[in-house]
């Protein structure tokens, strides 16, 4: 049963009636009077509802109540709503005389109209109020008390699944076994071959974890270094071939699938897995009738691999693990007391410390017990009750709510209802806006606070912009395991991505009930006529053909969200349609083929959310200026798009313009300066040969002192004007990309228009592309709390500025840097230590490095010292670095130590001694330091799984004694080092080594094998390009 939340759109439409637009209209339109009883009946309706909404639960009658006031209040949330666009429109004439075709519209007849018509209707809307009202008496309703929402604890971050992993030990060690284990544990009967690829069923009912053990298993770091390709594909219901094919290349490439072919779906996972031992997981597969299909990839996948690759499949059902597997699967079962009770307690007592009162104990264990050992249920309920008084409340809510669920029930769907009953108000409908979008979809969570927004779920705060206060809701929902498997950017600290549970998706769609429906074909043509928000479900096949009418007559409809690579769209009939659509907040419309946008999208206006990307579009209609509500519009991707309508500043409430990819936009309106309530915004200068006009210079770059998330502007030149850019005001800005032209060569006027770009001291990322200057000494110093930098292209630029101070700086980026000599030239020699000190920390928070194509950078110093007094000193090291790329830097002479690189390390057109001393060295930096024999953790590049040499040409033989420490490492990649000779017996340290792969060195002679081969897990070996090599004693590879 779906449950009736009316308490966000009460606060709603009566933070409307108080806004500056609305009081123009009290008081140009005579509609006080009945503005204000409005007013009043919704005060006093929304003094109930809070206990009126948890009454409904238990009590019909209240119920019956709630959905006549839900009607009413949805009428008028509409009628204020046009109330406020009418006088926003006012604002923008009072604002703007040259608009006179727009001032026509308030003539004395006009206004005359309007006022009637809404009198009337405000009446109609607050007499239903009054009689519903007045009905509450008899359920005896209490007026409720203001409630501070409760919120997530704050100093904790995102929420990592595996942190809450709790007795499922033994079973991991099981799967890491298999994993490893030589054998193929397929169960065939062949017994003179190994299977190349096996498969390992997980079973269990939903909710014990299946797919976050196995999440863990995935990111285990003998897991990363056994296999080197591990893909992840979300199955759910939809296992049909092609759709598996596909998702399975998505993994693979990261990109769309649309215009591919079957046969080169299957080139794709062919050349991906060709000779590599790769890790498939195929996560929640239901369908068990799919012999023929699944063989029919099975077989694909093991065609060209390595042998011992393996599929993990999570399934509940025995019959697909039959299907799939063949062999033992590995189950997993309810968890026992003592685990139950601690996975309980870690979020139950998380915010404070856990007492030592047995009484308390004892009703926990109680709670536990009530929650049969599903580690589903025990996170939910145990986050609920972090909010609440171990003692003055947990005892209630175990004899009441808990003990009304029937033991005999599944109790993981009413255990998550009894969560969901117990959220604070302003959460529940964001949580079922989520039943919108199909199982397993991986939502991006800027996106989806965004839709929160242009539906009203959002409240307001003064203090905080709501895109602010919807990411603290989205964490608060994390945080309370309504949504997993969060993707965090690691730098900036947000989560960019997530999913759903399937069962708690499922609850979704439960409390949404009739006003949310998500469609798969044409064939669902009979809406319900209380449906308020349409889906089309993307992850569909069903080739659409047209929007069936009654889908759009007679509904009152507030999302339409029809994004789908299935459907193209016909422009003569969506004029029609959108026509329709007249109560629309939020419309989804991108990558339907669209080429022309109708002239009556001018006629929503109640439109927040505009996403039109992916489309085919050349201009937007001048009537769109006319939406004064909408917040965000989308317009990534268009890449026909050549311009942007002039009157843009009618726009007055537009928060986010998007415009990535948009490559024929070659200027901006000159109105975009006047949109003050901007967060995100790409911005193109105009370019020259745009004549003068309605169209924005830099000059002209007002209003961003606003902007708290992105501003992204391109075509700069040199001397423009850019003092009124404000960015320097602005201390929210996130993020900020600037894009260049070339331009004069005078260095003085790069500076000015760079320095007049000058953003505040608190930005979190910055991207310089293009720039003509040759320092940016006036610029960048300030920017110590930056998190992300890049430089691309600026190939003027000679030094940067020191970076002594920039302790946050987790990742940055160096590329086609032309003049670039050195990153420092007057520190030099203050990053020297003695052996009597601990070596100097440069950039101490770093953690990923990418230098590509300095041609003339020499080295991270300039030091006044002699090379004989260098070696004697302990090079400075770069302490949290995991991550490095270094390309076309032949001249690179000096680089701070970085012993702690994990995964990959690229090395193309570099000077091989550099990277011997500043990656080896321990105790001094003299190239003669012998490094300590072993494989522990500790020692320099343990953790280095895959090395990449390309072009090194002072490379004579590797490697040498000093790369002992290399234990982790799996693949070695050595190409066009034409000095390299040979290489050496130190090979023999390298005994992870999977691949091993040498083409083109012209030079290459002999590999000198040690007599006791240690490589046994050596299977690949490809000497490709080399004419001088003599013999080949290759070990017996696997």
């Amino acid at each position: 049963m779906a449950d009736i939340i009316l308490t966000p759109i009460a606060e709603l439409i009566i933070e409307t009636l108080g806004s500056a637009a609305v009081k123009e209209i009290r008081s140009v339109y005579g509609a006080r009077d009945e503005l204000s009883k409005l007013e009043d009946a919704l005060e006093h309706v929304k003094a109930v509802l809070a206990d009126e909404e948890k009454r409904q639960i238990r009590e019909g009658e209240v119920r019956v109540w709630l959905q006549k006031l839900e009607d009413v209040l949805f009428d008028a949330d509409d009628l204020v709503d046009e109330v406020n666009a009418e006088g926003l429109r006012r604002q923008l004439i009072d604002g703007n005389q040259a608009w006179k075709k727009v001032r026509t519209f308030c003539s004395p007849d006009n206004q005359l109209f309007f006022r009637h018509k809404m009198a009337r209707e405000i009446k109609t809307i607050w007499e239903r109020l009054d009689a519903i009202s007045a009905d509450h008496k008899r359920f005896h309703l209490k007026v409720a008390q203001e409630i501070q929402p409760e919120r997530y604890p704050r100093e904790r971050g995102a929420v990592v699944d595996e942190e809450n992993v709790v007795g499922r030990e033994r079973e991991k060690m099981e799967i890491l076994k298999r994993l490893m284990s030589s054998e193929s544990n397929t169960g065939s009967s062949s017994t003179d071959r190994r299977e190349r690829v096996s498969v390992i069923p997980i079973i269990g009912i939903g909710g014990l974890g299946k797919t976050t053990l196995v999440q863990v298993v995935y990111n285990d770091k003998e897991v990363e270094k056994h296999f080197s390709v591990r893909l992840w594909v979300c199955v759910s219901d939809n296992v049909d071939k092609s759709p598996l094919i596909e998702k399975v290349v998505r993994s693979i490439t990261n990109a769309s699938t649309q215009h591919l072919t079957m046969s080169k779906l299957e080139e794709t996972v062919q050349e991906k897995i060709k000779e590599q031992r790769f890790l498939l997981i195929l996560d929640d597969v239901w369908n068990p009738k799919i012999n023929q299909e699944w063989e029919g990839l099975r077989g694909l996948l093991g065609k060209k691999c390595a042998e011992g690759s393996r599929i993990i499949v999570t399934t509940r059902d025995d019959m697909v693990a039959e299907v799939m597997g063949g062999v033992q699967p590995c189950r997993l079962g309810h968890l026992d007391s003592e685990d139950s009770l601690n996975l309980f307690k870690k979020k139950a007592f998380e915010r404070v410390q856990e007492p030592a009162d047995p009484t308390i104990l004892k009703i926990a264990h109680k709670i536990v017990e009530k929650c049969k050992g599903v580690p589903l249920a025990i996170n939910m309920i145990g986050s609920m009750l972090c909010f609440k008084d171990p003692q003055m409340e947990w005892s209630s809510f175990l004899e009441n709510e808990l003990s009304n669920i029937p033991q005999e029930e599944d109790i993981i769907l009413p255990t998550l209802k009894l969560s969901y009953d117990y959220l604070p108000s302003h959460l529940k409908p964001c949580f079922a806006y989520c039943s919108l979008f199909p199982q397993d979809y991986e939502f991006d969570v800027h996106t989806l606070v965004t839709l929160w927004i242009s539906q009203g779920l959002i409240r307001s705060d003064q203090s905080q912009s709501p895109e602010k206060i919807g990411h603290e809701y989205f964490k608060d929902l994390l945080w309370r395991s309504f949504f997993q498997e969060a993707k965090e950017d690691e730098a900036l600290n947000i989560v960019k991505n997530c999913k759903m549970h399937d069962l708690v998706h499922g609850l979704a769609i439960q409390v949404a009930g009739e006003k949310y429906a998500m469609l798969d074909s044409c064939e669902d043509n009979n809406l319900r006529k209380s449906v308020r928000h349409i889906s089309f479900d993307v992850s569909s096949t069903y080739p659409f053909k047209k929007i069936p009418s009654s889908w759009l007559q007679g509904q009152r409809i507030r999302s339409f969200l029809f994004s789908s690579k299935y459907y193209r769209i016909g422009d003569s009939k969506l004029d029609e349609d959108i026509s329709n659509l007249k109560f629309l907040r939020t419309l989804d419309l991108s990558d339907v083929g669209m080429e022309t946008v109708p002239d009556s999208v001018g006629k929503l206006n109640h439109l927040r959310y505009l996403d039109l990307s992916r489309n085919d579009i050349k201009t937007l209609p001048a009537s769109i200026t006319k939406l004064v509500n909408l917040q965000t519009l989308k317009l990534n991707w268009c890449r026909r798009l050549c311009e942007l309508p002039r009157d843009i500043e009618k726009l007055v409430n537009l928060r986010h313009l998007e415009l990535k990819g948009c490559y024929r936009v070659t200027h901006m309106p000159r109105g975009l300066s006047q949109l003050t309530n901007l967060q995100t915004i790409s911005f193109v200068v105009s370019s020259e040969n745009v004549p003068n006009g309605p169209y924005s210079k830099l000059d002209k770059l007002m209003g961003m002192e606003n902007v708290s998330q992105e501003v992204k502007i391109e075509g700069i030149k040199s001397g423009m004007v850019t003092t009124a850019s404000k960015l320097r005001e602005n201390n929210r800005l996130r993020s900020l990309h600037l894009n260049f032209e070339e331009g004069e060569d005078d260095a003085s006027k790069w500076k000015t228009t760079l320095e007049g770009l000058q953003p505040h001291r608190n930005l979190k990322e910055l991207s310089l592309d293009q720039y003509g200057g040759s320092s940016l000494s006036g610029f960048l110093p300030t920017l110590t709390n930056l998190v992300k930098l890049f430089l691309e292209n600026c190939s003027k630029c000679q030094q940067l500025p020191s970076l002594s101070e920039f302790h946050s700086l987790k990742e940055m980026s160096l590329r086609t840097l032309h003049s670039l000599e050195y990153i420092t030239i007057n520190e030099g020699d203050n990053y020297f230590s003695t052996s009597s000190s601990p070596p100097v920390s440069v950039l101490p928070s770093l953690q990923k490095l990418t230098l590509d194509y300095l041609p003339e950078f020499r080295g991270w110093w300039r030091s006044g010292m002699k090379e004989n007094q260098v070696e004697q000193l302990i090079l400075p090291s770069f302490p949290r670095l995991s991550s490095l790329t270094i390309r076309g830097c032949e001249d690179l002479k000096s680089m701070p130590r970085y012993p702690n690189i994990e995964g990959e390390l690229e090395l193309r057109c570099n000077n091989w001694k550099t990277f011997e001393q500043t990656s080896m060295a321990e105790e001094t930096s003299s190239s003669s330091t012998i490094l300590r024999v072993g494989s522990d953790s500790s020692y320099p590049l343990s953790k280095l799984t895959s090395v990449s040499l390309s072009r090194v040409m002072d490379l004579e033989y590797f490697p040498d004694e000093r790369m002992k420490g290399l234990a982790s490492l799996k693949r070695l990649e050595i190409r066009g080092c034409h000095a390299l000779k040979y290489l050496s017996p130190w090979i023999l340290y390298l005994t992870s080594l999977e691949d091993l792969h040498i083409d083109d060195c012209k030079e290459f002679e002999r590999i000198k094998w040690p007599e006791t081969t240690t490589l046994t897990r050596l299977r690949v070996l490809k000497l490709e390009g080399l004419p001088k090599l003599k013999d080949v004693f290759a070990p017996d590879i696997q």
